[in-house]
């Protein structure tokens, strides 16, 4: 059925016609149960550990760690290509922070690991293969920084 033929894993047993749409008018769709969306990972882990404990008398410090694996996704439907694929990543970011009445000192850094997240992904034809290069990122390379507040 043409209806299959964006997807990579659908068949004519996934087409479901006979569908009335609110105008009345009759209509055919594919049935998309268990077929992952693009952009979303089979599996997914996030961690966050925290740290806080009084360094002396009216000074708090706490110190903190997230972490987020996501396993490969696809990156198209379908293309002449084939399905299109973005590595599996881990992005893990640190704060420590350090309070005292109504001062407060956080130094962080973001993508500790120093990971690309690739947006996107070109296809070169190199001796009859595919390769993928990054062309854009979905997440800075590594960031750190110094923040200062008062709470009044």
């Amino acid at each position: 059925a043409a209806l299959c033929t964006a997807l990579p894993t659908c068949d004519d047993s996934r087409v479901v016609t006979g569908l009335v749409s609110a105008s009345g008018a009759v209509r055919s769709a594919v049935d998309l149960v268990g077929i992952r969306p693009v952009r979303v990972s089979k599996n997914t882990l996030s961690a966050s550990a925290e740290y806080s404990f009084q360094v002396a008398e009216g000074y708090e410090r706490l110190n903190r760690i997230d972490y987020r694996y996501e396993s490969k996704q696809n990156a198209s439907d379908n293309t002449a290509l084939g399905t299109m694929q973005l590595p599996a990543r881990s992005i893990a970011n640190f704060n420590s922070r350090i309070t005292h009445g109504p001062y407060d000192l956080v130094l962080y850094v973001n993508n500790l690991n120093n990971n690309t997240v690739p947006a996107a992904t070109a296809f070169a034809v190199r001796l009859n293969d595919f390769v993928g290069n990054p062309v854009s990122q979905l997440a800075p390379l590594r960031t750190y920084g110094v923040t200062f507040r008062y709470s009044f």
